[in-house]
């Protein structure tokens, strides 16, 4: 009842959307505004929930947090359900879009599956988190897929260092896991991986390297597809030039699976032309990832965890790395695939498997 004389207030309609959420990796529990469920798989759209979202079934969620980020639209994942299918499976598991860290030290991250993640995935240099989609639609464990500082959507460096061991250090700052996860890196992830591991050993019990290694035939290098690509313009005139120049780097040959990961990794500048998000393409060529893998030759020695390496017969690694690895890494074994560089792309289905048999069997 309203006392006499007192002015019409407008009612504050309470926001049932706002809720506390404990994001993955932080150790912490953030305010977040989750968006209404805009897909339930095989089902199409549905009506805003009124209870807490929940994560089991094959839900798509999205939201932004207190960071002010745009949110990340249920684009992101609208290509998963078709992935699926061609790999022959109904429906992808649970799949959505974390923040981890505060600060300089936010990363951004696509979590798969339900629970405490158990294998952390590293991209390479130029690429991003959706780089790991096709293994994880084959693996279905839980996991954690980070843009690595600078790709994706995690926030530029102002010192544009992107080195392995700063990247670990950013990582670590940003990581709350404690223990018992199965690092898998590719590339340039591969490097910070080896150096995460050591900086955390209690972080990783087995580590995955892919088509890495400390040290590596300068010849086969050459075959470094995102050398290539980074070596191109710093935009293109519109996605068929950027197709063209991908190709010819040896990204691939099939345009209809290149073109999603090319417009996932790229925006358009308001004069039209496109460009890669990540800070790599904007960085001078004399300043960009300018570091000795050598000197991570004392972090891989030094690990006394199980370590594999997958590599692909094209790749980038000769035999004599190989034995070089074989030689020096304590817990060492190795797993050739017909692939290229890109195994997580060439076999997913194939690394899928050695991941699994690897994580339930590191020895």
């Amino acid at each position: 009842m309203r006392r006499p004389g007192e002015q019409d207030r407008p009612r504050r309609r309470p926001n049932r959307l706002r809720r506390q959420q404990r994001v993955v990796g932080t150790g912490h529990t953030v305010p977040v505004q989750v968006t209404p469920v805009t897909a339930v798989w095989g089902l199409g759209p549905c009506p805003p929930p009124s209870p807490p979202p929940k994560t089991s079934g094959s839900v798509l969620l999205s939201y932004t947090t207190r960071f002010g980020d745009p949110d990340p639209s249920a684009s992101e994942f609208e290509h998963l359900p078709d992935l699926a299918r061609k790999f022959g499976q109904q429906l992808p598991p649970p799949v959505r879009r974390v923040h981890l860290g505060v600060g300089t030290n936010r990363l951004h991250a696509i979590q798969w599956g339900v629970g405490d993640p158990e294998l952390l995935y590293l991209h390479g240099a130029g690429l991003h988190a959706h780089a790991w989609d096709a293994v994880q639609l084959h693996l279905r464990r839980p996991g954690l897929a980070l843009d690595l500082p600078g790709h994706g959507r995690s926030p530029w460096r102002e010192d544009a260092d992107y080195t392995p061991r700063t990247m670990a250090h950013a990582i670590s700052s940003a990581l709350d896991v404690t223990s018992n996860l199965v690092v898998v890196g590719h590339s340039l992830g591969g490097l910070t991986a080896i150096a995460l591991s050591a900086l955390r050993r209690e972080l990783a019990k087995a580590l995955v390297i892919i088509d890495t290694a400390p040290e590596r035939d300068p010849q086969r290098l050459r075959n470094n597809p995102a050398r290539a690509l980074l070596a191109g313009p710093g935009s293109y005139t519109d996605y068929e030039e950027l197709l063209e120049h991908a190709i010819r780097s040896g990204m691939g040959k099939d345009r209809e699976t290149l073109l999603p990961g090319l417009q996932r990794n790229t925006r358009q500048r308001p004069d039209g032309r496109i460009e890669f998000k990540h800070h790599l393409a904007s960085i001078s060529p004399e300043r960009r990832l300018q570091f000795d893998p050598r000197d991570l030759w004392p972090d891989l020695e030094s690990l006394e965890m199980p370590v594999l390496l997958v590599y692909g017969d094209t790749g980038t690694l000769a035999e004599k790395d190989i034995h070089r690895l074989s030689s020096r890494v304590r817990r060492f074994s190795s797993l050739r695939l017909p692939a290229g560089h890109n195994v997580h792309r060439d076999q997913p289905a194939a690394l899928a498997r050695a991941i699994a048999a690897f994580t339930d069997n590191p020895d």
